[in-house]
Parts: structure tokens; C-alpha cells; sequence
């Protein structure tokens, strides 16, 4: 059995068959769900450009804040705007399901590939700078386990058929390694060249998630 969109395979189909008049309240769990997830994206790219920007890795508008609510509204602003135009973009472009398919298989991607360098990132902290408070089981063990379990999952997100349970995808879901790679490309080539002009705003970046609370304030760029 599929689990399609509408009909007795869809979840609304499968949650009526189950529990009768109460599938409503699988539908509220779902609209909880989908609501919930939307703003988690919404707040977690909108405060990483924020920190990003405060340390100037980003354009240093990114780190305005509002001056009632104190909130990134500059990020906010960027990142309904991308957001927005991806998806209706895409959507007229394609098809609801397939836009969400291409930018599913783009996110999920790009996640899974962030879970590998955080595991490879702890192992060589460790072993670099902090061998006093290693633990070889906690820090490189559990790291190493993690990139294995995970390389498999990067691969099926891709769609690349190393194993023989992972099938190719289909055009244009298949166009989601090419924007990945795009996207990485371009983060290496930022990465470079603060690197050679600007290396101190790397070595900032190790305070990104701190508090400060001389946060930069929409008048610091109206100033004369």
C-alpha cells in the first residue's frame, strides 16, 4: 500500500479508519505539527544569520534587531522573502508535491551533511585542543559511530545508489544535488576568502550563540 495524498491511503484516510469521528483530532495534531516546524525553521535561520552577522561573516544588516520587540527583523524580512519565492516558484513551476519534494531532499541533505561535520568537528576539537577533557569513548567513538550511521542517510537523501537500497532520484527531485553542491561551493569560496582578508571574523565565530547585550541596534546605520 502507498500512502498518497487523498483516499483511504492518505493519513486523513488511514486516521478516519482508525479512530472514526476522533481522526479530527489527528488533523489538529498534523495542522500542531506543520505550524510548529514552520516556526522552528523560522527562528533558527533568522538567529544564525543574526549571530552570523553580529560577527560580520554575514552583511552586518542581517544583525538588525527591532527596537520594540528586539527581534532579527532584518533576517525575518530576507528570510519570508526566499522562502516565500521558493516556494511559490517552485510550486508553479511544478506541482505542490514535487516542490515539496525538490526542497525536502535539498533541506534533509543539507541537515545530514550538518550532523556529519558537527561529529567530525567534536573529534577534532578534541584531539586538538582539548585532550585534558577527552573521553575516547564519548568524543571520538560515538563521533565516528555517528558519521557511519549517518553517511548512508546522506547517500539515500541524494539519491546516490552506492548501496542497492537506495534508488536514484527522479527529475527534477534529482536537481537537489546540484543545489546542494552550488550552495556549498559558494560556502567554501566565502569561507576562503575571509579566511585570506578577514580571518579574525572566523576566529569569531566560536561566539555566535553567545548573549550580548549591546546588540547592534537599527541606528548604529543611520549614524552620520
Amino acid at each position: 500500500m502507498r500512502f498518497g495524498a487523498s483516499g483511504a491511503a492518505s493519513w486523513e484516510g488511514v486516521a478516519r479508519a482508525s479512530f472514526g469521528l476522533f481522526w479530527v483530532l489527528v488533523f489538529l495534531a498534523v495542522v500542531n505539527s506543520a505550524i510548529a516546524n514552520a516556526n522552528a525553521c523560522a527562528n533558527v535561520s533568522t538567529r544564525t544569520a543574526f549571530a552570523l552577522a553580529r560577527v560580520r561573516v554575514l552583511p552586518r544588516l542581517l544583525a538588525t534587531l527591532h527596537p520594540r520587540h528586539r527581534s532579527p527583523v532584518a533576517g525575518i524580512v530576507v528570510q519570508t522573502v526566499v522562502a516565500v519565492g521558493a516556494v511559490l516558484a517552485l510550486g508553479f513551476g511544478y506541482d505542490p508535491v514535487t516542490a515539496y519534494l525538490l526542497l525536502a531532499t535539498v533541506i534533509v541533505t543539507v541537515v545530514v551533511g550538518v550532523y556529519i561535520v558537527v561529529n567530525l568537528a567534536c573529534a577534532g576539537y578534541f584531539l586538538r585542543g582539548g585532550r585534558e577533557t577527552l573521553r575516547p569513548v564519548r568524543h571520538l567513538l560515538l563521533a565516528v559511530l555517528g558519521i557511519a550511521a549517518f553517511v548512508p542517510s546522506l547517500l539515500t537523501a541524494a539519491g546516490i545508489p552506492a548501496f542497492g537500497f537506495v534508488a536514484e532520484l527522479t527529475t527534477p527531485v534529482s536537481y537537489a544535488g546540484p543545489v546542494v553542491g552550488v550552495w556549498m561551493a559558494a560556502g567554501v569560496v566565502v569561507l576562503l576568502v575571509l579566511m585570506r582578508r578577514h580571518p579574525e571574523r572566523i576566529a569569531e565565530t566560536a561566539r555566535v550563540h553567545l548573549e550580548e547585550p549591546d546588540a547592534v541596534r537599527p541606528d548604529r546605520f543611520h549614524r552620520p
